[in-house]
């Protein structure tokens, strides 16, 4: 299934499709990533076809979990849980970043955003999984 994602969008090379979604409204929301993973460099995260309007959490870890989780996976460990966020009117949201300085090379972290979305399963959807690597 991972073959299968990165082909549906680019992701830089820093980043890597670590784990399924969950489908919702517009089948499953659509997590990438631009921007290389530098001391001070911007990028952004950004998701696609989620529930319009809808409150997202974008969760952040250190390490994988891959866990069950409201009927789908939640990939990363729940180190921090960025909310709220809403998407736009055609489901996306772009949020950028920039990468801090004095992080060690080699270090990594997972993303992946949750959507409340009343299609899915337990009333929520997710993106696939990211995992970046610092350089």
């Amino acid at each position: 299934m991972t073959d299968d994602l990165t082909t549906n969008f680019d992701v830089d090379n820093d980043w890597a499709v670590s784990g399924p979604g969950l489908a919702g409204v517009n089948g499953v929301p659509v997590l990438s990533a631009q921007g290389a993973l530098i001391a001070a460099q911007a990028g952004s995260l950004d998701l696609a076809a989620a529930a319009p309007f809808a409150s997202t959490y974008l969760v952040l870890g250190f390490n994988a979990l891959s866990g069950a989780f409201k009927g789908g996976v939640l990939v990363p460990s729940p180190d921090v849980v960025l909310s709220p966020l809403t998407s736009d009117g055609g489901g996306a949201l772009q949020l950028p970043f920039s990468w801090p300085q004095n992080v060690p090379s080699g270090t990594q972290i997972w993303a992946q955003y949750w959507v409340q979305d009343a299609v899915g399963p337990v009333g929520f959807s997710a993106s696939n999984g990211l995992v970046g690597t610092g350089q």
